[in-house]
């Protein structure tokens, strides 16, 4: 289905709902002695039974050293409850300074998995229960991961944004990585038999054949791409971000 741009938007005066009366927020720390820890501002997955697993980065400032973090839950794919109890965490041993693992979000894969990738380049398959790694898949991309990565359950791919350009699909069945799609950098969709992702770089739009990964259509986006700016879809329409407010593409 050919897509074509259908409307500009500007959204302002946007504001967050209110909290019911009475209600207060759930916060937790991730912190260790007194060290704050960056975490992922992609997204946070949820399991069936509503656990939450977020993706952390290094502490602030800069561990010293050339070794891992030492501080507890930084570098670190962490799971917690809904109450925001810590349930299990895993830590990307070989990331130091500022090789976040929460450039990307952790992705819930079937099969009772987890995949989480960062600035080390190595895609670690986890357990959901007890986020103990199944497998280190290296090399994902040459440059730095940008973005959350997508999974293709029907080849059972995760496709992956890499800074320096190109979608990297990541095959889980056989713990290796695949094919780099040309063009986009940030964080893909799929979208039945199409996947969508943007390149910031570039000022691109792209459409994706999700089988093969060949281009299918582009469109430029004269308003501009931000950072890991992601499409979405509803009610038949597919939208991006841009520097200046919301582009809209519809079906022709």
């Amino acid at each position: 289905m050919a897509f074509a741009v259908v409307v500009g938007l500007l959204v302002v005066g946007c504001t967050a709902p209110a909290a019911p009366s009475g209600a207060a927020p759930v916060t937790a720390s991730l912190s260790a002695a007194s060290a704050p820890v960056s975490v992922a501002a992609t997204v946070t997955a949820i399991d069936g039974r509503g656990n939450l697993y977020v993706s952390t980065g290094n502490a602030n400032p800069f561990p010293d050293g050339a070794g891992p973090d030492p501080k507890r839950y930084t570098e670190s794919v962490v799971k917690l409850s809904l109450a925001l109890t810590v349930l299990a965490s895993f830590k990307d041993r070989t990331a130091n300074a500022d090789l976040d693992l929460s450039t990307g979000n952790p992705v819930l894969l079937p099969g009772g998995l987890v995949f989480a990738v960062g600035k080390t380049n190595i895609g670690f398959l986890l357990r959901q229960s007890d986020l103990h790694q199944v497998a280190a898949i290296r090399g994902v991309c040459a440059s730095n991961p940008d973005g959350g990565p997508a999974y293709y359950a029907a080849k059972q791919e995760v496709l992956v944004p890499c800074r320096g350009g190109g979608i990297r699909v990541v095959d889980i069945g056989s713990r290796k990585t695949g094919g780099l799609w040309s063009g986009a950098n940030s964080t893909p969709i799929v979208v039945g038999a199409r996947a969508w992702a943007a390149s910031y770089d570039g000022d691109v739009l792209y459409q994706y054949d999700v089988a093969s990964g060949r281009v299918r259509q582009r469109f430029g986006i004269a308003a501009g791409v931000p950072n890991f700016a992601t499409p979405a879809v509803a009610a038949g329409r597919l939208y991006l971000g841009t520097m200046t407010g919301v582009a809209a593409f519809g079906p022709r």
